[in-house]
């Protein structure tokens, strides 16, 4: 009998172990994005590669990433918390004035571990639109290149992974 026991609490042992290692699930909560000539600093730091989209996981209060041409909603979501169990995934993608694109989330698209530090997002690229829309449409009609800057909020756990990969979804 005794043995039983010692198995049966092993085994609620590991259990417990699996759930403290295994990632904590998350969802999409909100987010907004825009698009901006290259030369506005949104963000301290800029794009790594600027062929590819760039993704980064940031906490849920992050103001020294503001650069000073970050719009009040991006300040806002970056140094006012909202809860406890949640961080932002900062994404930007690069385009020209004659092809501007945009990246968001994939609809009905879940984020996924790829393992406990890297969190992978589904994401969709489409042609933004007509620049002719835009107020001040000359000043993006004359920019070198855009970028469109989205600062997308994950709940589930308040540490954001090392790692995010970003998925084109064709």
């Amino acid at each position: 009998m005794r043995r039983r026991s010692l198995l049966a609490a092993t085994g609620v042992g590991l259990a417990g172990c699996a759930r403290l290692t295994s990632p904590p699930a998350v969802r999409f909560d909100s987010g907004h994005a825009r698009l901006h000539p290259a030369s506005e600093r949104v963000f301290t730091t800029g794009l790594d590669d600027e062929s590819r989209p760039s993704a980064t996981a940031v906490p849920d209060e992050a103001p020294e990433l503001l650069g000073p041409d970050a719009s009040q909603v991006t300040v806002d979501t970056l140094t006012t918390p909202e809860r406890e169990e949640q961080f932002h995934v900062v994404t930007q993608l690069r385009s020209t004035p004659d092809q501007p694109r945009e990246l968001s989330p994939a609809v009905g698209s879940t984020f996924e571990w790829v393992d406990r530090s890297t969190l992978r997002f589904h994401t969709e690229i489409d042609p933004w639109g007509d620049l002719d829309d835009l107020k001040n449409a000359e000043k993006y009609r004359t920019a070198e290149r855009l970028v469109y800057t989205g600062v997308w909020t994950i709940a589930g756990t308040a540490a954001p992974p090392a790692d995010v990969t970003v998925e084109r979804i064709e």
